[in-house]
């Protein structure tokens, strides 16, 4: 061809001008030009302006080998054009999925349409802001990043004055400053010229100052430059809720199914459990549980998940970790980053060396290396405290320690010998309720109780396992065990009942309590239904479809009697407390068969008058009921307030809460009797009040909890609401109301800078009456301000536990007709906190009133 002959000979003289590595890059272009244009020649005659039609194209179909070579000269973001930097970037894209991926053996081809509509599930990332990707552990949010910085790259490639793409992870970061390190990758002079579009990726895998200091230095960044941006990725939890949080709530369900049927077949998900089905709307282990399904093994949970994933990794070719040595490696390098919160190795130079043999490490900050995924780290620690090699009780010594471990914990206590596995649930019951729920939930096997034993059942074994976890949770529940359990208190023995009925297991805790803890056959003919017998909360035909079964036994009989005992009118928390005042208050009402509504102050001594002409009429009955128009009430109840009368100094017996103040109403609303201020003054005591409840319930009952309930573990809090009355409501309607939950020193804050806040004499909430209501815009704004405070508030208190967390709002009804409003509220927070911990089932709480 003459028109390729004259494109070598023209370009000799070229390539001896430019010499060396440019010269080079242009021998490779019009050798792999020539070439192309050679297998065209048939279908061109020589010289036709069609020819240089062709020539373009072949030109433009060897453009990106040429950009993939002058990537590789120029290296990275050394000078070179947007194109060439952009090949060089995509690779390093592709790589990062290819290798996480590579840990299900999955190949990227294979799911590509599959995880196609995570490009759906983009956050927008407007120039000179920083937003944060929130999910839970498995969330997708590195693949959810990755697709938006695909998506940076094609921008930048496209154009000569677009930020530079750059991909960091957090623990490169380290306590670093983020605009000192952006600057040393990608070059000063480059990123003052454009700015940058980046990702830092895995801000929960460092510790709390350091991802708190990454926030920062990644707002100061994008402040101080209108043409950057930054997209952080994180796990709930980690930084404070604000408005520049993207939540990645995974998958639909549909798209999570068809996830999975694309490796396991069509059928794979469809006899599954709503928790499995939720558990695979994360994009990872969707991806986890077709690689197991498609392998014959079915997952039972998120812990098992991890465990079988990590296994068939490292049976996998490619995945170094036969020796004895090397395994210890890998071990010790798990706890000292589990331990570290990823801040250290504490391995030698040739330990490291050693550890990158595997496809499980990679180098790491500092010269240091970590794994390449958070579930081999979790795996391996696990496997230190199997071994003994990292004691159980240090891992679950606290709030801080058991957020690093759980996995962990987890993943150690599914299988093996069921002693060591009951070693690793005890010591997280007993550190805390609700990290043992916790742990409980993620490990026990979701089949239905109705499962018989496979093989023959060790009664003895059964009931010393029994044994052993009901002195366990009666132990951490403290004052609570004798509300839930069939025990008389915490520390008193108990006896139960065992028998195997029919290749299954029959439980009877007798009513008796002896002298020490005891194990005794359960009678064939006992029978909780027969009066006087002895056994009582019988379970016939138990059966044991796991080894974690009699804390799963015990979890969900806590879990069935927490709510009943709310709603069945006890007097809970301390004698002084605002539960015990709404109660005694609505006992003497009904005895007095005075308004609910109007909630009158009644006489100390017309009080106890008629307490005393009703107990004398019940004497000799073990509890008697009357009943008045105002409601019913018993002996039992009469005797709590004739005790709560001795222990209060007070001449009248009068409601916590303000009464109304409008006698001959407008309306036919409840709310109608109070005039908007008053109105304000109940709603502002009813929350303050509510809050005191909260905390003297879990200062009293729930002791043992501490930091595994949201609210309690966030540290003192308080109430900011808005009672609103919109156009149309004042006269027809009943007025709105709305609040969030915030920490005190934030209520403080917020309220004192702005004027007309009716506050609760507590000082711990503060209410707005508003007779428009904002604006939406308007309102935004204000959440936004509080959402600030709060950020800034955590930033600074430091306040971390795994199950903290601010920001509740509700709207809601206003309560003036219930008899105990403050209690039904504090009751409410506590069951959402119980809920979430699986310790509570059930709807909401409906305290007993009149």
């Amino acid at each position: 061809m003459l028109l390729t002959h004259l494109m070598r000979q023209g370009g000799e003289s070229v390539i001896e001008s430019l010499g060396g590595e440019a010269g080079a890059m242009f021998a490779f272009l019009l050798e792999r030009t020539a070439e192309r244009i050679g297998t065209l020649a048939p279908r061109l005659p020589d010289f036709q302006p069609a020819a240089l039609v062709y020539l373009l194209r072949a030109i433009d179909e060897v453009s990106v080998g040429v950009h993939e070579r002058l990537a590789d000269l120029a290296g990275g973001y050394a000078p070179s054009g947007s194109a060439d930097m952009a090949v060089w970037l995509r690779r390093r894209s592709v790589e990062r999925r290819r290798l996480r991926l590579a840990a299900f053996g999955v190949d990227t081809n294979d799911v590509k349409v599959a995880l196609a509509g995570i490009t759906g599930m983009l956050p927008d990332v407007p120039s000179g802001t920083m937003r944060a990707l929130v999910g839970a552990f498995g969330a997708g949010k590195s693949e959810i990043a990755e697709a938006w910085h695909l998506q940076t790259i094609d921008d930048f490639a496209a154009s000569d004055s677009v930020p530079v793409p750059l991909w960091l992870h957090a623990r490169e970061i380290g306590t670093g400053a983020v605009d000192e390190i952006i600057a040393r990758q990608i070059g000063a002079p480059l990123l003052r010229e454009r700015g940058v579009s980046a990702v830092i990726d895995g801000l929960d895998e460092v510790d709390g100052l350091a991802a708190e200091g990454i926030a920062v230095g990644a707002r100061v960044l994008t402040a101080g430059d209108a043409r950057s941006r930054v997209l952080i990725t994180t796990r709930a939890g980690v930084l404070p809720a604000s408005d520049d949080q993207h939540a990645a709530d995974g998958l639909p369900e549909a798209q999570a199914r068809s996830l999975v049927a694309v490796l396991a077949g069509p059928h794979a998900t469809w006899d599954w459990t709503p928790e499995l089905v939720e558990t695979i709307r994360r994009p990872f282990f969707a991806l986890a549980a077709g690689t197991l399904i498609a392998a014959g093994e079915a997952p039972r949970g998120q812990a098992e998940l991890i465990s079988k994933l990590v296994e068939s990794a490292l049976s996998r070719a490619g995945v170094a970790t036969g020796s004895i040595e090397l395994f210890g490696i890998l071990v010790k390098l798990a706890v000292a980053l589990t331990r570290s919160n990823g801040t250290a190795d504490e391995l030698s130079f040739v330990e490291r060396r050693q550890a990158l043999t595997t496809r499980l490490v990679a180098s790491g900050p500092r010269g240091g290396v970590a794994f390449v995924l958070p579930i081999f780290e979790q795996w391996f620690a696990a496997e230190a405290l199997r071994t003994n090699q990292y004691s159980i009780g240090d891992a679950a010594s606290s709030a801080a320690t058991f957020d690093r471990w759980r996995w962990a914990i987890a993943v150690a206590a599914l299988d093996g010998p069921v002693d060591r596995s009951d070693d690793f649930i005890a010591a997280c019951v007993r550190l805390n309720p609700g990290a043992g729920a916790w742990l409980i939930d993620q490990i026990v096997d979701r089949r239905s109780w109705d499962a018989p034993e496979e093989g023959p059942i060790d009664l003895e074994a059964v009931s010393s396992r029994l044994l052993r976890a009901v002195r366990a949770w009666a132990g951490a529940l403290g004052p609570l065990a004798g509300w839930v359990l069939p025990v008389q208190d915490a520390e008193s023995p108990v006896r139960i009942g065992t028998r195997i009925v029919q290749e299954r297991v029959a439980v009877g805790w007798s009513k008796e309590v002896p002298q020490s803890d005891e194990v005794a056959e359960l009678p064939v003919e006992a029978d909780w239904r027969a009066h006087g017998d002895e056994w009582r909360q019988i379970a016939w035909g138990l059966g044991i479809p796991s080894q974690h079964w009699p804390w799963k036994y015990l979890r969900d009989m806590i879990a069935a009697s927490t709510l009943p005992m709310f709603n069945r009118g006890h007097l809970l928390g301390s004698s002084g407390g605002v539960w015990h005042a709404e109660r005694s208050y609505l006992t003497a009402r009904v005895m007095a068969n005075t308004s609910a509504i109007r909630r009158p102050p009644l006489a100390r001594d017309f009080v106890v008058e008629l307490a005393e002409a009703r107990l004398k009429q019940a004497e000799g009955s073990v509890r008697a009921g009357w009943q008045t128009s105002a409601g019913v009430v018993d002996s039992l109840q009469i005797k709590d307030l004739v005790a709560w009368l001795v222990q209060q100094e007070v001449d009248e017996v009068v409601h916590p809460l303000p009464a109304p103040d409008i006698e001959s109403p407008e309306t036919n609303w409840v709310t109608g009797l109070y005039s908007h201020v008053r109105l304000a003054q109940f709603c502002a005591e009813m929350l303050g009040c509510a809050s005191a409840v909260y905390e003297d319930l879990c200062r009293t009952l729930f002791s043992k909890f501490t930091w595994s309930l949201v609210l309690y573990a966030s540290g003192p809090f308080g109430v900011i609401g808005e009672l609103y009355y919109d156009e149309g409501f004042t006269e027809y309607g009943e007025p709105g109301f709305e609040y969030v939950v915030v920490p005190l020193p934030v209520l403080e804050k917020y309220a004192s800078e702005r004027s007309g806040w009716v506050w609760s004499e507590n000082g711990r909430s503060a209410i707005r009456v508003a007779f428009e209501r904002d604006s939406s815009e308007s309102r935004l704004r204000s959440l936004g301000e509080i959402r600030a405070d709060v950020s800034d508030w955590i930033r600074r208190s430091g306040s971390a536990s795994p199950f903290a967390t601010f920001g509740l709002s509700v709207s809601t009804v206003i309560e003036c007709a219930h008899d105990r409003p403050a209690s039904l509220t504090a009751a409410g927070w506590l069951c959402s906190d119980l809920r979430a911990l699986g310790l509570l089932r059930g709807g909401v709480p409906q305290l007993p009133s009149r």
